[in-house]
């Protein structure tokens, strides 16, 4: 087997921050292929070698490991959909003379949040070692003290000052310097953490059909970075408490016990005063959570605000505002008191100093001119109390938030995996009952589609038309009966084929909210000739410079509703699926826009299962099948035109 394939796969496996073991670079090629997942340990992720047909499959991931004809591994990348070679001798590889391939396939491990939640615990930034090293630096403050005190009171010369100064700065860099690379390994980490957390989002998003998920998913994101930054600091924190402590109770003997003694009382009052408004915290956080959906949805329906009812319009924003000044007020209230408090620990914590020292000097004989040492020690250590504090309260709080909003995505969650299918030959509705199609036609759906044809969906407003579409993607899985593709219930099929194998578009669809460059990247379009060919086809008077394809937002971009539907359904259209749904495509255009379009559709896609939700007759002698959902005079029926 060749030597480079291990290297190479090592490399990607890197760049994609996967964290390969450094072992796979010494492995030969079979052990790779055979024993793919030894390789790796990720908390989130494990990492498999999948087989996949590459001359079937239309849409390919974005590399590939396969063998060429003399029998060696290599690993390719696949650009526009087309396999390039990492060889420096070879250009692009005829799918065709691909024997045996496979993609790399990230599966999430934790199935329960309790997992999940034991995961990302697991990848808070280690660094005992670096932080050993930074504590012996802040025991030596003292000595660094006293030596500067000494010189001080006794040099006779310039010399020996000048000196003394010019290693307390050194001293002082040192520590500076290890704090810094402290501070890059733990920025290095989370940043890790952080990329391996899009992939994790990826999944909930096609996974979980919980509502409003977005938020969760930010909530969860700004709860581990907390997590992963204050973490860290509370184990140092409680490293430098306990030396402090110990140097304080060396130089004042149980002279300290007085010093503890109020440092144990402020801790006590500490944690009351900044807990205290915990519950509150929580509450603040949901009405302001509710407060910008609210503010959301009316930036969403701009339109018809000046048709609101005033009354009640400015009700509705006086309720949410003023809940939203209630709590704030509140938690403003108790994070006073806790101001308060910190402030009189620094004058306190000097007091309890001065008399413990006091009775040290002159009971214990403890050096006066020691005092400058001790001092600097007790404020660090009430710094440090203080940070305590703050930072356990930042992580309960935050944790809670994490338990929460991870715990209602994993609620409605569809586990990864499933039946890998080649292509959609044949589909079947079996027995579907579901309300919305119910009301429409009072008995349970049979449907079967076959490849090669186009059928319509008809029928009025609420009729179950869009209903019935997401329930054959798969995307609402609220029924009862059967949907079956080739045979296998959809519910079986992994997301992977889904993805590859259907397109789903409907009405409600728009835009993403990033560049127009990025939408097509979305849908797997990067060909610049491409990009253009769609764009001219489906609004010819936008112009495609550099401020309209990569700077400003898609949703900005001086289009019209017919011209954004276009643009979004030719997007989704470019993989060539096997099974296509839309829903109302023809909506905003003319007559004869209308019927080009569905000719185009069917000449184009004329292998594929094509079902269309439509409202437009004229179209209708386009199809090959006509199913009408329909309510006339009280008589509900299923009507299939053939």
């Amino acid at each position: 087997m060749n030597n480079d394939f291990p290297r190479l796969i090592y490399n990607y496996c890197q760049s994609q921050g996967y964290k390969p073991k450094k072992e796979m670079i010494n492995s030969n090629s079979e052990d790779i292929i055979t024993q793919f997942s030894d390789f790796f340990k990720n908390e989130l992720f494990s990492y498999s070698l999948v087989a996949i047909d590459i001359s079937k499959n239309k849409i390919l991931p974005e590399c590939v490991i396969h063998l060429d004809s003399s029998g060696h591994y290599y690993l390719s990348v696949v650009r526009n959909n087309i396999v390039v070679s990492s060889r420096e001798d070879k250009g692009d590889i005829d799918r065709k003379t691909i024997q045996s391939a496979y993609y790399i396939k990230k599966s999430l491990k934790p199935k329960q949040a309790g997992d999940f939640k034991s995961g990302i615990y697991s990848m808070i930034p280690k660094l005992a070692l670096s932080y050993s090293f930074l504590v012996i630096f802040a025991l030596l403050t003292p000595l660094y003290s006293n030596i500067f005190n000494s010189k001080i009171i006794h040099t006779e010369g310039y010399s020996t000052l000048f000196i003394v100064s010019l290693l307390f700065i050194m001293i002082l860099a040192i520590e500076y310097g290890i704090r810094s690379h402290i501070k890059s390994i733990v920025f290095k980490k989370i940043s890790f953490n952080v990329s391996l957390l899009g992939d994790v989002f990826s999944v909930f998003y096609s996974s979980s059909k919980v509502s409003n998920i977005s938020s969760k998913i930010r909530t969860i994101e700004t709860a581990c970075l907390s997590i992963w930054e204050n973490y860290p600091q509370i184990f140092v924190d409680i490293i430098f408490i306990f030396s402090f402590s110990l140097f304080i109770a060396i130089s004042l003997s149980y002279f300290s016990i007085i010093l503890f003694m109020y440092y144990l009382v402020f801790f006590a009052v500490g944690v009351h005063l900044r807990f205290s408004h915990y519950k509150l915290m929580l509450e603040k956080n949901n009405i302001s959570v509710e407060k910008g959906l609210f503010f959301h949805s009316l930036d969403k329906n701009s339109v018809q605000l000046p048709y609101f009812n005033v009354h009640s319009f400015v009700n509705l924003l006086k309720v949410r505002c003023i809940k939203d000044e209630y709590f704030r007020k509140k938690i403003d209230e108790e994070s006073f008191k806790w101001g308060e408090l910190t402030k009189v620990n620094g004058f306190l914590s000097i007091v309890f100093l001065f008399i413990s020292s006091l009775l040290a000097v002159r009971f214990l004989g403890f050096p006066i001119h020691h005092l400058i040492a001790l001092m600097l020690v007790n404020g660090r250590l009430s710094s440090i109390v203080i940070s305590l504090i703050n930072r356990s309260y930042q992580v309960k709080l935050q944790s809670y938030h994490f338990s929460q909003a991870s715990e209602q995505i994993y609620k409605n969650f569809k586990e990864e995996g499933g039946v890998e299918i080649s292509s959609i030959d044949e589909i079947k509705v079996e027995q579907l009952k579901k309300s919305e199609l119910m009301r429409s036609i009072g008995t349970s759906v049979n449907l079967d589609f076959k490849r090669g044809n186009m059928y319509a969906l008809i029928g009025p407003s609420g009729s179950g038309k869009t209903t019935l579409l997401k329930v054959i993607a798969g995307v609402d899985r609220d029924y009862s009966g059967n949907v079956k593709f080739n045979d296998y219930s959809v519910d079986d099929i992994s997301d992977y084929s889904m993805g590859n194998r259907v397109v789903l578009s409907l009405s409600s669809d728009s835009l993403m909210k990033c560049s127009l460059r990025e939408n097509f990247a979305l849908s797997g379009i990067y060909d610049i000739a491409l990009i253009r060919y769609i764009c001219e086809k489906c609004c010819p008077n936008l112009e495609l410079n550099s401020e309209n394809l990569d700077i400003l937002d898609a949703d900005l971009l001086p289009l019209s509703s017919g011209e954004r539907q276009r643009l979004v359904i030719n997007m989704k259209l470019h993989k060539g699926a096997d099974l296509i749904l839309l829903d109302e495509p023809t909506s905003f255009l003319s007559k004869k826009d209308s019927i080009e379009f569905i000719d185009d559709l069917k000449d184009r896609y004329r292998n594929s299962i094509i079902i269309v939700s439509t409202h437009c007759e004229h179209i209708l002698s386009r199809f090959d099948r006509c199913i009408d959902l329909e309510n006339k005079s009280g008589i509900k029926r299923l009507v299939v035109n053939i």
